[in-house]
């Protein structure tokens, strides 16, 4: 993370209070609601738009807006903090697999960034 990339986001999701934070976009993806689509998202006529964030603290902020197309259903943009790699894995469950692993690769997630990191111990 340079100082360049450094910027300071608000976002807001759908029913909750906005949450800013200091960090870089590491990755941006959009999902498609039809099945003939390389990028299906996973759903028959839902779309999701996804970024990755990495925190100055070296933590993520996974952002997903939700585009339906059905009746009933409202589209909504969520917002979850993740400690590491493992926990954007979890917060992406439903979408497609091939999305997932093109969204990670494109962020450069590395096999460090699964790891639980442990704060160091003074003595």
């Amino acid at each position: 993370m340079t100082a360049t990339d450094i910027q300071t986001y608000t976002l807001k999701p759908s029913g909750a209070a906005p949450i800013r934070f200091e960090g870089e976009v590491l990755a941006t993806i959009k999902t498609h609601g039809e099945r003939v689509h390389p990028d299906f998202s996973g759903r028959d006529g839902v779309a999701h738009s996804m970024t990755l964030y990495r925190r100055n603290d070296r933590k993520f902020v996974l952002e997903i807006y939700t585009d339906t197309r059905w009746q009933g259903e409202h589209n909504s943009r969520t917002v979850t903090l993740c400690d590491t790699a493992n926990e954007i894995l979890k917060a992406l469950n439903g979408i497609s697999v091939p999305v997932i692993d093109n969204f990670l690769e494109k962020a450069g997630i590395e096999y460090d960034d699964y790891q639980v990191r442990t704060p160091p111990t003074h003595q």
